[in-house]
């Protein structure tokens, strides 16, 4: 989380003035934000073994409503500002940090509940 909001506000702080610095502040926010994908996984695992596809389903769902949401709001935000990208991006930077927050403040490998793993062909309730 601080990784990324670090050089996405390195990058808007670059302007335009200095292209090649501020897409490589956007290749590292990409690249560390990446980097976070493999607790995000293996932490399903963690959480509910017997049901970590579902589980991972359910979180997946949640980003993809998201990102959806969040390609309208920038459209609008840009729409707003008159094209100027350093709003949308300082957005993201918000959200990395309440994420940072909220992830150190509530998050942990203890598991959720011993649920009983779901029956293959079996609808699920």
């Amino acid at each position: 989380f601080l990784g990324p909001a670090t050089f996405l506000t390195l990058m808007c702080a670059t302007g335009s003035s200095w292209p090649q610095l501020a897409v490589t502040c956007m290749c590292l926010a990409q690249g560390l934000g990446a980097l976070s994908q493999s607790g995000l996984y293996s932490n399903h695992q963690d959480l509910a073994s017997e049901n970590a596809g579902a589980l991972l389903g359910l979180s997946n769902s949640a980003g993809v409503l998201a990102g959806s949401i969040s390609t309208y709001v920038a459209g609008l935000v840009l729409a707003k500002t008159g094209g100027v990208w350093t709003a949308v991006w300082m957005s993201a930077v918000v959200f990395q940090l309440v994420g940072a927050v909220w992830y150190t403040s509530n998050c942990s490998g203890d598991r959720i509940a011993e649920l009983p793993p779901l029956e293959e062909g079996a609808p699920s309730s």
